[in-house]
């Protein structure tokens, strides 16, 4: 029993103080863009055993309980096959051969363990092995339509500014683990105005559009750029509207159309002759290729239109 608790006592000391390494700053160097730390030494704790860029507690406690579960599941194989040798080994007494049947059925109970309550968390909710400890957002900042352009709007507030975004993009743009990186291509807007130019907002884009959106890079372990938000100027788009458009990227696109039913032509997301894309799972929602800018008032460049589910 003693050499039990030393034991786990040990493995606890050994995964949590890798956990307090992660994020010292001796040996290593912080990210100046996202303030994480990049150790020196790479560990295969990514997605399919993939080195990560920069880790987080969330990203080294859900690799390191991976590792453990592969070292004691080796451990388990191992000790069954010293037992099965000490089983069948010539001249060996029968409270000998009973003692390495017992470890024989320990290790393959062991193993069992180990395998199945990693499937069973895993199958009750991904998140239960995952340790997720970022704290979920509080909600949007406050609406203030004083914001919304008279020529366009009822009740609009003419010369008035466009509210700050820093909240929602904070949110949206956070360091994601592996290569998922979201971004938005340029600052918020500052002016009202009907279509403004070389400004892109997140302001008041509801919560399941921003989990959405890094649910997506997640999944395809790639780039996602918001090039179109809730700014003026998009007939679809809006504060409190979970539609956003997207820049292509090949492996956007080609994790989009591997993961979709379709394409088909019609339904209430951009324009209906477009090829729509109806993707489920992470960032689950409809994905309009709008590639033939032959309509009025449309955008010069290609982009996925994204209405988010």
């Amino acid at each position: 029993m003693r050499k039990t608790i030393i034991s786990i006592s040990s493995l606890l000391a050994i995964v949590f103080g890798g956990a307090l390494i992660v994020h010292a700053e001796a040996g290593g160097a912080l990210d100046a863009s996202t303030g994480q730390y990049v150790p020196l030494a790479k560990l295969p704790i990514g997605p399919n055993a993939s080195e990560l860029a920069v880790y987080t507690m969330s990203t080294y406690l859900s690799g390191i309980i991976k590792l453990v579960i592969a070292l004691g599941a080796g451990l388990a194989v191992l000790m069954g096959i010293l037992a099965g040798v000490q089983y069948i080994a010539k001249g060996i007494s029968p409270s000998a051969k009973n003692e390495a049947k017992e470890k024989m059925i320990s290790a393959l109970t062991g193993l069992a363990l180990v395998l199945t309550s990693y499937l069973i968390l895993n199958s009750i909710n991904p998140d239960l092995v995952n340790f997720k400890l970022d704290l979920p957002p509080i909600g949007l900042s406050p609406l203030n339509t004083d914001y919304l352009n008279a020529s366009t709007t009822p009740g609009g507030v003419s010369g008035s500014s466009w509210p700050s975004d820093s909240y929602e993009r904070g949110l949206l743009t956070a360091a994601l683990g592996g290569n998922a990186v979201v971004y938005i291509n340029n600052p918020n807007c500052t002016t009202n105005d009907p279509h403004p130019s070389g400004c892109t907002s997140v302001y008041q884009l509801p919560d399941n559009a921003i989990k959405g959106i890094r649910a997506l890079a997640t999944a395809c372990n790639c780039t996602v750029k918001v090039s179109g938000g809730t700014e003026n100027g998009h007939t679809t788009h809006g504060p409190g509207i979970s539609t956003v458009d997207m820049g292509h990227n090949s492996a956007l696109d080609n994790y989009i159309k591997k993961n979709s039913s379709g394409p088909t032509t019609g339904g209430g997301c951009g324009y209906r002759t477009d090829a729509h894309y109806a993707l489920s799972g992470p960032g689950g929602g409809t994905y309009v290729a709008e590639d033939a800018p032959n309509y009025s008032g449309r955008s010069n460049l290609p982009h996925w239109h994204v209405c988010l589910n």
